[in-house]
């Protein structure tokens, strides 16, 4: 009886500590939408809009969890006495529409971080293998959900099991190695060029981010397999905050990037104010945002961070160096 009401206590705390993060990922992302003095891209709305909605299905999911095993009996079910079959059938189904929710929000993560980092060095080979680890963890995931469908007991064994550690140590690689991808590519660019004071303090933002939300998310995900394998009651206090902080990681890049906006539009509004013959140099750095519209060619085309490396298009994080001297007027 104890163990039991453990389980329920956790399951409520897991549940509790769910609902605050998903509160707080609707302030920001209505706020991100809808109550912001800069235009978002279509994209980026559609993206945010889809996240929401697959999040909400998957804490509706929680809350389904929580009504069917803690509400009903809140003491927890006498040994003697099993629930029922139907009620652990509507349990197991919540619990694969949870799994399908997560890691499908973690796949949309992990692609978005692919997706920058292609666009900041145009290497196809590392971008195909990372690409390539989120379809295995996410088949592994998906298949995993498809083998729990209406099961009536928890699984002790069997494929359920492997597919599932198999798909969340791999899950947890993907993201530890698109973090570290990244944070060596903001290091060298860093290293490599030219650039303002507010663009380098932005680079160093962006590195702690991802750098610590990959090894964040990582780490719950390892946690969380951790304790489903050794049958440990604290689990849901990791499992259902997984797709909430991967939500969060995309939408504190997209912030992150309108941060760097509104920086340069400062910027340039000094400038134009100063005029333009009042510059003693041209800047190598002129904006570093989150959009899709290709790099401006008003200071020329732009190079690779690399010397003599080959032409970067980069539709999210937009460098643009001058072909020109510095010049004194």
């Amino acid at each position: 009886m104890a163990g039991v009401n453990v389980a329920n206590a956790y399951l409520l705390l897991g549940s509790w500590l769910s609902s605050l993060l998903f509160s707080l990922e609707v302030v920001l992302i209505v706020q991100y939408l809808f109550f912001s003095d800069k235009v978002r891209p279509r994209w980026h709305k559609l993206g945010m809009s889809l996240l929401l909605a697959i999040d909400t299905i998957g804490t509706s999911s929680i809350f389904a969890q929580v009504y069917v095993i803690v509400i009903p009996s809140p003491c927890g079910f006498i040994p003697s006495s099993p629930p029922p079959r139907s009620m652990m059938t509507t349990y197991t189904n919540s619990v694969v529409v949870n799994i399908v929710a997560t890691f499908t929000i973690a796949s949309m993560e992990q692609s978005f971080l692919c997706y920058v980092y292609y666009n900041l060095t145009r290497r196809r080979f590392i971008t195909g293998f990372l690409a390539l680890c989120i379809l295995v963890h996410a088949g592994f995931s998906y298949a995993s959900a498809g083998l729990l469908v209406g099961q009536r007991s928890a699984p002790t064994g069997g494929p359920i099991i492997w597919t599932t550690k198999v798909g969340a140590i791999s899950c947890a690689v993907t993201d530890i190695l698109i973090s570290a991808t990244l944070v060596h590519t903001f290091i060298r660019l860093e290293q490599t060029s030219a650039m303002r004071n507010s663009t380098h303090s932005l680079l160093r933002r962006l590195m702690l981010l991802i750098s610590t939300s990959g090894i964040l998310v990582a780490s719950i995900t390892l946690v969380a397999m951790f304790l489903v394998l050794k049958s440990n009651p604290a689990y849901p206090l990791f499992f259902f905050c997984q797709s909430r902080l991967y939500v969060l990681t995309i939408l504190a890049n997209f912030l992150v990037g309108n941060a760097s906006v509104r920086a340069q539009q400062e910027t340039s509004s000094l400038d134009l104010t100063a005029g333009s013959r009042s510059l003693a140099t041209r800047p190598a750095v002129t904006h570093v945002l989150f959009q899709t519209p290709t790099i401006s060619t008003l200071h020329g085309r732009h190079h690779a961070a690399e010397e003599n490396g080959p032409d970067v298009d980069m539709h999210v994080l937009s460098f643009t160096q001058s072909k020109d001297p510095p010049q004194e007027r």
